[in-house]
């Protein structure tokens, strides 16, 4: 006699099981690599930068710019030898490694699989987390990373309270203060959180809390101790009005929001309204409202403490990211287990976003040659490397005016060393002996800046050159639009050592 056949489970049944809802997670990821490899192949800014700063392992390469990032895309690039799609997978690797993270936070404090896995998908529906994630710099999403990183081991050592637990919060602490600074904004948001919350606070005890502290210590200290200019301020640059400021931090809160923060009241309307219930989560609830408006409280003032010079998505990462588990905290409190239609809607709001985000990237990086004012991702880089081969130059240091195109010239030229005037020249590694090659895009000589850095840091003569010239070439995905590029080939060793 034969075993009983099972029911077919449903797709909307298996979100009830973690691995369905981490497999969707990674796909996800998946097909956000693919389209990044079938788009340009050349680098944006942000992938240009982590090329750029690459090139050699150093404590720290940029003022207020901690390493970890950086330390990531150089362990990437020297295992796959320069390869533009192992950086593509290292984004995408690191972002799924934080939504999986937030995930198990969300299941933690929601105790709920399925509710979890829409809170982690929700995240999605921001265009903080939707788009630029994708879109900018490795920094932003490595801080995205290990916010949610830190907010499932936070949860975890207060519910848990092991030795371990704590370990690895001061793990992801230590880690966290290495990817951004801004980083710090969360610990100390849900710090007082816990604080103020009867619950909680009374499971803290110091002797943990210590050796999380001694972790965290241990993985920052060799950085503190061995940067030339660990936690250095940003270089000096005109400084806006504090009204500049949070009128950029205000819109900054807005836009990363958007669109889920519109959608869900629209579909759990009465969990936009007051809630009444002792329930546990009411914990949970407490804890999570009083982390992000602490933590958004110390980014504003951060921000006018540093007098920072725009309001990057970065800022606000901290602070909104437990947004979507508090959500549907809320909406668990007001409907109960009676939310399986809503909850299918805001699925499908979910589905939608995340095909308009790729959608829209197709489409931004498909119509936009023949109007981009940076067009470094249309460049025809082998056409200009081709060219600069062809005038003499082969191996030694390229200078470039910004890190788009250095980045990008790194890629053409892996043995060359690379260096533009927007780092120390310490930061791009050891000489390479050979000629010297300075490129800027555009009609015109060479720019002012570019011109003081080879000259002052390096001592070349640009009056000595070996040859001149430019190259001009139709932009990709384009058939009339060209760009130049100019160059000067520079005496061999012209640009081997900085001067003391």
């Amino acid at each position: 006699m034969s075993a009983p056949t099972r029911p077919r489970q449903s797709f909307w049944d298996s979100l009830q099981e973690a691995r369905t809802v981490v497999s969707l997670l990674l796909l996800y990821c998946a097909v956000h690599v693919l389209v990044r490899f079938l788009l340009s192949p050349n680098l944006n800014l942000g992938e240009a930068e982590q090329t750029l700063f690459g090139q050699s392992f150093r404590w720290s390469y940029r003022p207020d710019h901690p390493p970890l990032a950086t330390w990531l895309s150089w362990v990437t690039l020297a295992a796959s030898q320069n390869s533009r799609v192992a950086l593509f997978l290292l984004r995408e690797a690191v972002l799924a490694l934080g939504l999986i993270a937030y995930f198990a936070a969300a299941r933690a404090m929601i105790g709920d699989t399925r509710r979890a896995a829409l809170a982690a998908f929700l995240l999605l529906a921001t265009f903080g987390m939707g788009w630029l994630v994708h879109v900018g710099s490795m920094e932003t999403v490595l801080l995205s990373t290990l916010c949610a990183a830190y907010l499932w081991a936070d949860v975890r050592a207060l519910t848990r309270g092991g030795i371990g637990d704590y370990v690895v919060l001061g793990a992801v602490t230590g880690l966290g203060v290495l990817s951004s600074y801004v980083f710090l904004v969360l610990p100390f948001g849900m710090s007082v959180a816990a604080a103020l919350t009867p619950e909680l606070r009374a499971r803290l005890r110091l002797p943990p809390l210590a050796i999380a502290a001694a972790v965290a210590l241990v993985i920052v200290a060799p950085y503190a101790y061995f940067a030339p200019y660990a936690f250095a301020g940003a270089p000096l640059a005109p400084v806006p009005s504090a009204f500049a400021i949070l009128r950029g931090f205000a819109v900054a809160l807005i836009v990363f929001a958007l669109p889920a923060v519109l959608v869900f009241p629209a579909l759990y309307p009465r969990a936009a309204k007051p809630l009444r219930s002792e329930d546990r989560e009411q914990t949970w609830l407490r804890f999570l409202k009083i982390a992000m408006l602490a933590a958004l409280i110390a980014a504003a003032a951060a921000m006018l403490l540093f007098h920072a010079r725009d309001a990057k998505a970065s800022w606000v990462y901290p602070g909104l990211l437990p947004l979507p588990i508090y959500l549907f905290l809320r909406a668990q409190l007001a409907y109960g287990a009676d939310t399986q239609k809503r909850d299918k809607r805001i699925a499908g709001v979910v589905v939608l976003c995340a095909v308009a985000a790729i959608a829209g990237r197709i489409w931004s990086y498909e119509t936009h040659a023949a109007s981009c004012k940076h067009c470094r991702e249309y460049w025809p880089m082998p056409r200009y490397a081709d060219a600069f081969r062809q005038a003499g130059f082969l191996d030694g240091t390229i200078a470039a005016p910004e890190a788009g195109l250095a980045g990008n010239l790194r890629l053409s030229f892996p043995d060359a060393r690379v260096v533009t005037p927007q780092a120390p020249a310490r930061a791009f590694g050891p000489p390479v002996p050979g000629e010297c090659l300075v490129v800027w895009q555009g009609d015109g000589n060479v720019p002012q800046r570019l011109r003081t850095y080879v000259t002052q840091t390096y001592g070349a003569r640009l009056e000595d050159r070996a040859m001149q010239g430019d190259v001009e070439a139709t932009l990709l995905t384009s058939k009339t639009r060209k760009e130049r590029m100019n160059f000067l080939i520079l005496a061999q060793g012209a640009c081997d050592k900085p001067r003391p």
